[in-house]
């Protein structure tokens, strides 16, 4: 969704800004994704019809950081 790319833009640049010696890249894209697709499935998972868009959108509650959620404004 529109609001799920702004709250990824808005996450990783401020993990890019707070950054230090030890943050990976790729690392913490896969584990931003990872962590996206099992609260998708959690959300999902008492829908009584699965279409492909329920199963292939992600939603800006589905996406957390390291730092924590972040709120898009």
């Amino acid at each position: 969704t529109r609001e799920a790319s702004e709250k990824l833009n808005q996450g990783f640049r401020t993990l890019v800004q707070s950054k230090d010696e030890h943050f990976g890249n790729g690392r913490t894209v896969r584990n931003v994704f990872e962590s996206a697709l099992q609260r998708m499935a959690t959300r999902i998972v008492s829908s009584s019809e699965l279409t492909p868009s329920i199963l292939t959108v992600l939603h800006a509650e589905d996406l957390e950081f390291e730092t924590g959620a972040l709120d898009v404004g």
